[in-house]
Formats: structure tokens, sequence, C-alpha cells
């Protein structure tokens, strides 16, 4: 249960520096942590549940597959926000929230690779 509570803690953090400066809109900060908070449990479980199963490269594969998936939803979840221009926020395209949904999960995964290593 701790690394679940760990690993969205580092999720939170590493993709939230970075959406908290390039953003400065709270609205939109709170927003992608309560997107966060909605995928990244699921995501875990899943690859944790699936994982007795992949041997070898098939870990690389489901944890390729599993962000796959959460990307896909964050860019649905990010669309839906962002269509339509809000509290002082742009209008994002469709393209527009997967380019921002998969560099912050770009971010966070490899951040908790390299976090990972050193621990």
């Amino acid at each position: 249960m701790i690394k679940y509570v760990i690993s969205l803690g580092l999720t939170l953090v590493l993709e939230g520096i970075p959406v908290a400066i390039r953003s400065k809109n709270k609205d939109w900060v709170i927003y992608v942590a309560l997107v966060n908070i909605l995928t990244n449990p699921p995501a875990n479980l899943i690859f944790n549940g699936l994982k007795p199963l992949a041997e070898g490269k098939g870990e690389a594969i489901l944890a390729a597959v599993t962000e796959a998936a959460v990307v896909a939803g964050e860019t649905l979840l990010f669309f839906i926000y962002r269509k339509k221009q809000r509290r002082g926020l742009k209008a994002m395209s469709l393209r527009a929230c997967f380019l921002y949904a998969l560099v912050l999960n770009a971010v966070s995964y490899f951040g908790g690779l390299a976090i990972g290593k050193i621990t």
C-alpha cells in the first residue's frame, strides 16, 4: 500500500512542478493533480497485478501499454476541461492535450525510474 502512496506522491510532484511553472493557473494545476489521482492508482494496481504474468521483456511491454492507456485517458480528461477557454486558460486542441499528457507522463515515468535507481 505504501508503494502506491509513494508512487502517487512522486507523480504529483514530478508532474505538478512543471505544470505550476508553465501555467501559473491554480485551477489547472489542481485539475492536473486530480486527473493524476484518478489515473495513477488504477494504473499501478493493473501493472503490479499483471506483472507476475509478464516475464523479461513482457514487463516492458506491460509498462508501455499501461502508460499508453494513462496518456490516452489523461488526454481525454485534459481535452474535456480545455476544449473551450475557461478561467484565464486558453483552449487546447486534442493534439495539444495529447502532447501535454505525453510529456508529463514521460517526466514522471523516467523521473521515477531515475529515483528508483538512486535509492
